[in-house]
């Protein structure tokens, strides 16, 4: 009934949304500024192996300002943008017990400042600077391509996603922090940025906290891209260039001490990661339709990290039916590794594991209309968590997204 009752509010509120665009529209193209309102659904259930069989809800409400500075204040460049971000309802991967986490919207019942941020760009020198709370899977680590596909591993590696203390800043909590972005040509950009090296309050996950303790450190990343295609790299956060392909290697580092897994000694954290995307097949006259591919690896410190390999890769075709331009589908693949130093300290501590979770991922998004989809996602688990005593899971999400 709850799951029921989820899926009729999405239906209503499909119906505001045509009603509400227009007016949107209009307020950005005459006052400076804009707003989006976002909710995704998802009903998972899980149909076998893993810890349970069973069905779960979870929902997601973005919401989003942005505001244009040439207009409301004559600087060039210069974007002011604020996010919240509100989740609730039931934890996917408690009926799985997966480690890479099979859904990209868990995350504590909570409503929150996700980001606020102010960038400028200097268009002249192809230079720009963002400062404040900053999501950096936004702009590093990131791929377009496997956007389509709800595994969370597809979103940021889990090599670095499951690093520092409280996580790197990244869904669902964020940290302050500095990012400067330069393209030198139009094939190349690079990016680097420093942040509170542990986002948010761990003992108080609810809500917004921002504060720097004198223990967190920094964390810092470093991009190198290289892309080819009608476009050069944006460098603004909220603008987004078309590519035929694109490569990238990244470096990441704390900058305070971790305890290794095996105790008795600390080291820095750190670790690596590189990824490409390319449009291996267009069609002939409609751009952005035909198919595309993503492969990204990643390498973590394995005195400190769990998984210190990670490799994933997938194919996703846009407009593959006749009449159904807007829609994809795709097949994509994540193995994360465990380290030498984890399977050793889980065996000191009674637990047995495998060397690898792997997960395959089959998903068909249909487009409703320009401000509603439904996505039929169906995901399979060998050795969830690493577990041996873990039966392979299937499961499944239909996910409803209104836009408003």
């Amino acid at each position: 009934m709850i799951a029921l009752n989820r899926l009729l509010i999405c239906s209503v509120g499909l119906f505001f949304s045509g009603l509400m665009s227009a007016d949107a529209q209009e307020i950005e193209d005459n006052s400076g500024y804009s707003w989006s309102l976002e909710y995704k659904g998802d009903l998972v259930g899980n149909a076998t192996g893993g810890l349970k069989r069973g069905q779960v809800f979870l929902g997601n409400i973005d919401a989003i300002a942005q505001f244009n500075g040439a207009r409301l204040w004559n600087l060039d460049g210069s974007t002011v943008f604020l996010y919240g971000l509100g989740n609730h309802g039931g934890k996917p991967s408690s009926l799985v017990g997966d480690a890479q986490g099979l859904d990209n919207i868990e995350a504590n019942q909570t409503f929150r400042l996700y980001e606020a941020w102010i960038e400028q760009v200097f268009s002249g020198s192809r230079f720009s600077v963002l400062a404040g709370l900053y999501d950096i899977n936004s702009e590093f680590d990131s791929k377009e391509t496997s956007g389509l596909f709800i595994n969370s591993s597809h979103g940021i590696g889990p090599d670095f996603s499951q690093s520092g203390e409280n996580g790197p800043s990244i869904f669902p909590v964020t940290s302050l922090g500095l990012r400067l972005k330069w393209s030198p040509n139009p094939s190349v950009y690079i990016q680097t940025v420093i942040l509170d090296g542990v986002p948010g309050n761990p003992e108080r996950p609810n809500g917004t906290w921002i504060q720097w303790g004198k223990n967190d450190g920094l964390l810092s990343i470093t991009e190198l891209g290289f892309v080819h295609g009608n476009d050069a790299p944006s460098l603004s956060r909220t603008n987004s260039s078309l590519h035929d392909m694109r490569t990238a290697v990244g470096f990441w580092a704390y900058t305070s001490q971790s305890e290794t897994l095996l105790p008795g000694s600390s080291y820095s954290n750190w670790g690596v990661y590189g990824m490409v995307e390319k449009n291996v097949l267009a069609e002939p006259g409609v751009e952005g339709q035909g198919l595309g591919l993503f492969a990204r690896f990643g390498l973590a410190e394995p005195s400190i990290n769990r998984f210190g390999l990670y490799i994933s890769s997938g194919l996703v075709y846009t407009g593959l039916i006749h009449g159904r331009d807007e829609d994809q589908v795709g097949l994509a693949i994540a193995i994360a590794k465990n380290t030498d130093d984890y399977r050793e300290a889980s065996k000191l501590g009674g637990m047995k594991t495998t060397s690898a979770e792997h997960n395959v991922e089959f998903s068909y998004l249909a487009a409703l209309s320009s401000h509603a989809s439904v996505q039929f996602d169906l995901q399979y688990y060998h050795h969830p968590d690493t577990n041996p005593d873990l039966d392979s899971a299937l499961v499944g999400v239909m996910r409803w997204v209104i836009s408003f």
